[in-house]
């Protein structure tokens, strides 16, 4: 019996985000996840690659996975830096700029590095309401790019790290989640990072897959939490207040 209810549920998801492909053409970052890992993550595999562009820019890093969570859970757990120390690898993070846990806000982040310099990063994200409204909110879309104006930094307590450390070159992707009918949330990710300095882009591509897993299990350990958390600050992505 077991078989046959997995089975169902399989189809069942790969059946509503199918219905949603003519979609994709309004994300805010390209598509590179293969409809074969899709597939495959309806079905309970979670799936991750790396996308190598042949222009020789930066690789992507992607995943796939469907989570037995609610979207709102998942929700504020990617739309949380103020805590991502807790949960993720950066030894300090929050927001810097914009309210927190909404569209436009921008957050720092920063890394210790046992060999190298440490890493700094400033990343705005922006809410991708018209997708949320086309959909009818069957699609929450995230994206961030980096933005590394150390200015401002100023009068936060981030400030005093910068001496001692410098920004990684470049930093973008984003998240898409997706209710299911049954409870559950299909979960994508994107993110390119080059480090800058003497670490190569090409090398850290080659982990970038390793990467996504690891911010999966990081994420949908931070998304349980949130089932009983409070929702106040937290937004959708057209604006509307979290119950």
């Amino acid at each position: 019996m077991m078989i046959f209810v997995t089975a169902a549920l399989a189809a069942d998801a790969w059946t509503e985000v199918s219905a949603l492909a003519e979609h994709r053409n309004d994300r805010q970052v390209a598509e590179v996840i293969p409809d074969s890992a899709r597939k495959a993550a309806s079905e309970g595999k979670r799936q991750a690659g790396v996308h190598a562009p042949g222009d020789g820019g930066l690789a992507t890093g992607w995943g796939v996975a469907v989570w037995d969570l609610p979207v709102e859970a998942v929700w504020k757990a990617i739309n949380n830096e103020d805590q991502a120390s807790d949960f993720l690898a950066p030894a300090h993070s929050g927001t810097v700029d914009g309210a927190a846990h909404h569209s436009g806000r921008s957050s720092f982040q920063y890394i210790s590095a046992p060999v190298v310099t440490d890493r700094w990063w400033i990343t705005t994200w922006t809410f991708n309401a018209e997708l949320y409204r086309l959909t009818e909110g069957a699609m929450w879309e995230v994206s961030f790019v980096d933005n590394n104006d150390p200015a401002m930094l100023e009068g936060t307590t981030f400030h005093s790290l910068l001496a001692d450390s410098m920004p990684i070159a470049d930093a973008a992707g984003g998240w898409l989640v997706i209710p299911l009918s049954d409870g559950r949330t299909w979960v994508e990710y994107l993110s390119q990072a080059d480090p800058g300095g003497n670490i190569p882009s090409g090398l850290m591509g080659k982990f970038a897959d390793r990467e996504v897993l690891s911010t999966f299990d990081a994420i949908e350990a931070r998304a349980v939490y949130h089932q009983t958390a409070g929702a106040e600050g937290y937004v959708r992505p057209d604006g509307s207040e979290l119950e």
